[in-house]
């Protein structure tokens, strides 16, 4: 708990949360490179620039 701030509670993961968060994170850098494999570089230009356009249509909308 904050001694300034009653809102706010301020937690921490253990060790083995950390190492939880980490192997997820790995998990899903493997699976956007197997996804993203077959695609030529011209390929994958081509869909991140449609992605970033889709991110910044939504961003208008919210």
């Amino acid at each position: 708990m904050s001694d300034s701030d009653r809102r706010t509670v301020r937690i921490a993961l253990t060790e083995q949360g950390a190492a939880f968060v980490m192997s997820a994170m790995e998990i899903r850098r493997q699976l956007l490179t197997d996804m993203l494999e077959p695609l030529s570089d011209e390929e994958k230009t081509q869909f991140f620039s449609m992605i970033d356009k889709i991110t910044e249509q939504l961003a208008l909308k919210l």
